[in-house]
């Protein structure tokens, strides 16, 4: 079969695009901290676009409930409050045990080996007390069960909810410093699957994310 007669080109990320996905980046990495002040001027500078598409972005992140815009048209990285935490946790653990448990019995032996690649990451991480790199392994552990569960409606369904996680990851191997008790809980996650223990494995990812949003706080 040939190619339509008309194809419309690729377009590269329009200005708003990367103003958005770069803030999104630095707030979710904590390099934007939780209250910094952001003023779009100096964005855009750094960015080298303009003015507008970066207010466009914020506008965005806001309703994403990155940002908070005050009265005095401030513009803040939102807080990372208790009470957040709170709401989020029980969305964001039912949603990542469901994807635990939608993983085929036995695993396959390719979804282990990635598991046991980011947890090696991770470890290293910890023993270089490199808490970016610490964050970035963890999360892509946890990222196998999502893209392995291979059910669009869970990846959808926690999109809403995973930047919030990944602001309270980044700040928990921040500010807790890099330490081996995640890289042992994912062990414990990697041998209850090795077993064929979905149900236990299952509970023990909501639980090591569970632990580690908490203590970032």
């Amino acid at each position: 079969m040939g190619l339509p007669a008309v194809v419309q080109p690729l377009q590269r990320l329009t200005a708003r695009q990367m103003a958005f996905e770069q803030l999104r980046t630095w707030i979710e990495s904590g390099e934007l901290a939780p209250g910094a002040l952001i003023r779009d001027a100096e964005v855009a500078t750094a960015l080298g676009i303009s003015r507008t598409p970066v207010r466009e972005a914020l506008q965005s992140l806001e309703l994403m409930g990155a940002v908070e815009t005050s009265p005095s048209r401030h513009t803040l990285v939102a807080p990372l409050p208790r009470q957040l935490v709170d709401r989020l946790l029980p969305v964001l653990s039912t949603l990542h045990q469901l994807a635990v448990r939608q993983l085929p019995n036995p695993v396959p032996a390719a979804v282990i080996s990635q598991l046991e690649t980011h947890n090696k990451a991770l470890s290293a991480a910890v023993k270089r007390n490199d808490p970016v790199e610490a964050n970035n392994a963890d999360q892509r552990f946890h990222t196998v069960f999502i893209d392995s569960a291979n059910n669009s409606f869970i990846s959808a369904a926690l999109e809403p909810v995973a930047h919030q996680w990944r602001r309270y990851n980044a700040l928990y191997f921040k500010h807790r410093s890099p330490s081996e008790e995640s890289v042992a809980e994912h062990r414990s996650i990697i041998k209850a699957l090795r077993a064929g223990d979905i149900e236990t494995a299952a509970d023990l990812v909501a639980a090591n994310i569970g632990r580690q949003a908490v203590d970032a706080i």
